[in-house]
């Protein structure tokens, strides 16, 4: 019973929310929608767990309750939105099923493959099953996050939480009032455990989508992401049970968004077009709840979006453009106004992390870019560069570089 309890945490922190949203656009094919559906259903539960706390509601009932509703709402949505497409969604030329042949089975599938067994190479397989079943033992997940996690699953708001966002503590604390119990600390290490799974996932779906040179270097890099993380932080890093993995997964979720958007993206569109991009936005934006230094994934992905797709654009746009930055601050201003008003003063707070970070404001790049350099290697950091310059790689890597940058000169305490 607890498995097949533990199995609908996962559900519901993953996938089923989200969907809710996803499944009404055409614009988007199923695996995307799943995909999507990620970012959105970690930002609906952090709802779900602040209104159930707010009434004093959050309990083993109430939440096995939403999950049956939102079971039933999927069912007659996607039932809705799938007679209304079937037009759409069953016609597929001969030439169509030919061409996804040879795409996917000659200049992806090998790949994959190739991938998959260097993941071995690195024990990544061996890792994460010697690590599932187990609970958190590191310091800052047990005097931090599952604090935070405890406390919500008591119907009360942490305390001393700094300024940091709490959706990964309302993550873990739905995981815990699945089962019934806080002290079965199993389950939130189940959660983050799989969370390096839907990165593989959305790194092959980005390949998939990108141009074949691309491709290749996206899917080979895979094993090597999981591997420098390791060595960037610790060999604990991916299931140490903070928001850090978390955030890799928002980080190329944002490069991941930019190709969707860009190829939904057109000087004529429609409805559902917005309405897609609204909700590419509204994933991005979930970035900054996750850790303070999610806003620079926030914040660029309008940006970017903004820049690659200029030529498309037209006055016409610009209200979209404003309805949609309007809606990502509704997204993320709540949280922070809270904390200035529960806290005093956000300024405040973020002066305590100065006794943090060892070394002063301006020594930081230098001091993370050697951090960087000993961590991916001189010649793998010098590819990088390379690739930021190149027409090709700019798009994919810029993000990443401009984040990496900004937690470099400000978010990181190891710099």
């Amino acid at each position: 019973m607890t498995l097949l309890l533990i199995i609908c945490s996962l559900i519901q922190v993953y996938i089923l929310p989200g969907l809710l949203i996803t499944v009404s656009t055409t614009k988007l094919k199923a695996i995307d929608k799943v995909i999507v559906a990620i970012p959105l259903s970690f930002l609906l539960n952090h709802l779900i767990v602040i209104i159930l706390v707010t009434l004093n509601l959050f309990n083993h009932l109430s939440l096995l309750s939403c999950f049956l509703i939102e079971i039933i709402l999927l069912l007659v949505l996607n039932r809705k939105f799938s007679h209304s497409n079937s037009s759409e969604r069953f016609y597929i030329k001969k030439y169509d099923l030919k061409s996804l042949f040879n795409s996917f089975y000659i200049s992806f599938l090998p790949v994959v493959i190739l991938a998959l067994f260097q993941l071995e190479e690195i024990d990544f397989y061996t890792y994460w099953a010697k690590h599932l079943g187990t609970v958190f033992t590191d310091w800052d997940a047990l005097m931090s996050w599952q604090r935070w996690a405890v406390s919500w699953y008591n119907n009360s708001l942490p305390t001393t939480f700094w300024t940091y966002p709490q959706i990964v503590p309302t993550l873990f604390a739905i995981a815990f009032k699945f089962v019934g119990s806080d002290e079965l600390t199993i389950a939130p290490k189940v959660i983050i455990s799989f969370l390096p799974f839907f990165i593989i996932l959305l790194t092959l779906r980005l390949a998939y989508l990108s141009k074949l040179f691309i491709r290749i270097c996206i899917i080979l890099s895979l094993p090597h992401f999981f591997l420098y993380c390791s060595k960037l932080v610790n060999a604990n890093f991916l299931y140490y049970g903070g928001a850090d993995i978390f955030i890799c997964f928002f980080g190329i979720f944002c490069a991941y968004a930019l190709n969707i958007a860009y190829r939904i993206t057109s000087p004529n569109m429609t409805q559902d077009q917005k309405n897609t991009l609204y909700i590419l936005l509204s994933a991005t934006s979930t970035a900054f709840l996750v850790k303070q230094s999610g806003f620079f994934i926030a914040l660029f992905f309008p940006l970017i979006w903004l820049f690659i797709t200029r030529k498309k654009l037209s006055r016409v746009h610009l209200s979209m453009i404003y309805k949609g930055l309007i809606l990502a601050t509704l997204i993320v201003l709540p949280w922070y106004l809270f904390v200035i008003l529960h806290n005093g003063t956000f300024l405040k707070d973020l002066g305590q992390y100065e006794d943090v970070i060892k070394v002063s404001l301006w020594d930081r790049p230098k001091a993370a870019l050697e951090l960087l350099s000993n961590a991916l290697g001189k010649n793998n950091l010098i590819l990088i560069l390379i690739a930021t310059v190149l027409k090709p790689t700019r798009l994919i890597i810029l993000p990443i570089f401009i984040v990496l940058s900004a937690w470099a000169f400000y978010a990181s305490y190891d710099a």
